[in-house]
């Protein structure tokens, strides 16, 4: 509505991108404290994955309308974001009537967070840096190999969330069966997507495999993490877990992956994606065999409670 009334300037943009970080920071954050409180873990963990693969098909969606009616009016892209009426519509209609529980006697204080809360806090923060990084260089390493590399960049893009569409179908099933190395494996996937990425930047395939392969990481990583702090929440402190995991961890991961990897790739290898692609990559292999050694000294603490 906003940018109907006033879209007569860049400011305009600048203030309908801070309202929409807003709505999804009250809208995201009270979903998941929704979650962590009205279900069970068992629950949980069978749609978490649903969830993300349901994100990943509404931005596929999105972006082809506003693609469609951005080519109507430069403020075009920004109407299909109208769906929100209908979103709220349905969320009056169908969220439980539900507060946080208070505490018993004005002295008492909520439960502590736990130190596992925490770590999956971190293993997504270092997650997301390393996962928006594949498209925030998409548009740079395409240049080397095509012409048309604006286009082909969306269209990356596009099976990029298509993958975590698809992974995110086979999340609760996998995910019972190993447990924590579900975040093992993807950044399993993400390492090899990122590896093929840096070797290849003119045979479109092989891209469209690389970003389906980093896409299919998402739907396995932050579910998992979502439900493995809810284990560790009880309504005392899941208005705070929930922030913690669904806000603060990924957006901070999203602001340091430029800060961190441009600028000590270009240190090291100036302006090269390909050597952006492969540093990453690795961090992500080291990443990936931390959390395969931690998991298991957690299964062993865990076995000994």
């Amino acid at each position: 509505m906003f940018v109907l009334l006033f879209h007569n300037g860049l400011w305009c943009v600048w203030c309908l991108s801070a309202l929409i970080g807003c709505a999804c920071g009250l809208y995201v954050t009270n979903a998941f404290g929704i979650m962590f409180d009205c279900f069970t873990n068992e629950e949980r963990q069978g749609f978490a994955g649903l969830q993300t693969s349901s994100i990943n098909l509404g931005g596929i969606l999105m972006s082809l309308a506003g693609g469609l009616l951005a080519g109507l009016c430069w403020y075009g892209g920004y109407l299909v974001f109208f769906v929100g009426i209908i979103m709220a519509v349905i969320g009056i209609l169908n969220i439980p009537s539900y507060k946080t529980p208070k505490a018993k006697n004005p002295g008492e204080k909520k439960s502590p967070i736990k130190a596992r809360v925490f770590f999956y806090a971190a293993a997504q923060l270092l997650f997301m840096m390393t996962y928006v990084a594949v498209g925030q260089n998409l548009s740079s390493h395409l240049r080397q190999g095509f012409t048309n590399f604006s286009a082909l960049a969306g269209i990356c893009t596009s099976v990029q969330m298509a993958g975590g569409v698809c992974s995110g179908l086979f999340f609760t099933k996998l995910s019972r069966r190993i447990g924590d190395d579900i975040m093992v494996v993807s950044l399993s996937a993400l390492f090899l997507g990122l590896l093929l990425l840096s070797f290849v930047s003119d045979s479109l395939p092989l891209i469209l495999l690389a970003v389906f392969l980093c896409g299919s990481s998402i739907s396995m990583f932050n579910p998992w993490c979502t439900y493995g702090v809810s284990v560790y929440s009880d309504p005392s402190n899941s208005a705070v877990t929930s922030v913690i995991i669904s806000a603060i961890a990924p957006s901070a991961g999203g602001f340091l992956s430029p800060v961190v990897f441009t600028n000590v790739t270009n240190a090291l290898v100036e302006g090269s994606t390909d050597f952006r692609y492969r540093f990453i990559a690795f961090f992500v292999l080291a990443v990936a065999v931390v959390l395969f050694f931690v998991n298991r000294a957690h299964k062993r603490q865990d076995s000994k409670v």
